[in-house]
């Protein structure tokens, strides 16, 4: 979770990602979330902040964007 607050996250979205990318080595292994009592990512989330920020100009939105594109790598499915 740090290295997301690190990069400017707020907390929450920070968790978040933090727990996508555990759920994405678990399921590498085998394994999921629940094994270990770990909360599911909350992705409605994640998308309605990626959504939010879409109608801004481009010379706020460089590190918005950079954290975007973040959120939207933590959502695909490693598989």
């Amino acid at each position: 979770m740090e290295d997301f607050t690190r990069r400017g996250h707020e907390d929450e979205i920070a968790k978040n990602l933090a727990l996508k990318c555990i759920q994405d080595m678990l399921r590498q292994s085998g394994h999921n979330l629940e094994e270990f009592q770990l909360e599911v990512p909350d992705f409605q989330m994640i998308h309605r902040l990626i959504e939010d920020g879409e109608d801004e100009s481009s010379d706020e939105m460089q590190a918005p964007k950079r954290r975007r594109g973040e959120l939207m790598v933590a959502q695909l499915n490693v598989e």
